[in-house]
């Protein structure tokens, strides 16, 4: 079903939150720490990631874009025990999806969980969709069928996107190569 990471320091609240969401098919890893919590995130990948705010070893939400720097596509939401207005603003401006407090209505959770991940899944699918070899793969196509029926200009449009898109994706590697 997908891959979930809670990070809490709540043991109770841990295992209740582990063990509901593995009844539900997913596939959870768990950790008590941020620091453990970014190793999770780097390691499994996980589609959503549901963290409390307070932890012995940092913030919640000044984490946020630590966490999107990894795994760019987690939907993070998280969880306090003292929902503040201004934390949960905060939270939102940081790419947090949503910010719940503990207890208030935990049948949201889930239902934000399934609706997160599902999102995330989705926008994985969307990626490997625009991968560099399914865009040569459709930019081949493309002329190909073009070459069929001369060129008409839909065909010629979309075949000069594929290439554009081919070429930023490399230009964008290169980058990547030159700055790591």
């Amino acid at each position: 079903m997908g891959k979930i990471l809670i990070i809490d320091d709540e043991k109770q609240m841990l295992a209740l939150l582990s063990r509901i969401l593995e009844l539900e098919g997913y596939e959870v890893y768990r950790t008590a720490t941020c620091k453990a919590g970014l190793r999770q995130l780097q390691v499994n990948t996980p589609e959503v990631v549901l963290r409390d705010v307070c932890l012995p070893d940092g913030n919640g939400i000044e984490l946020i874009d630590r966490m999107k720097n990894i795994s760019p596509s987690a939907e993070i939401i998280l969880l306090t025990a003292h929902g503040k207005i201004e934390d949960s603003v905060s939270a939102i401006k940081s790419s947090a999806f949503d910010y719940l407090v503990k207890g208030d209505d935990n049948n949201r959770i889930f239902s934000l969980i399934a609706k997160e991940m599902e999102k995330a899944i989705n926008e994985r699918f969307v990626a490997q969709l625009i991968s560099p070899v399914n865009l040569l793969l459709a930019y081949k196509i493309i002329s190909t069928i073009s070459g069929l029926s001369n060129g008409s200009p839909p065909l010629k449009l979309i075949s000069l996107m594929c290439r554009l898109a081919i070429i930023s994706t490399k230009l964008r590697k290169s980058s990547n190569v030159i700055c790591s």
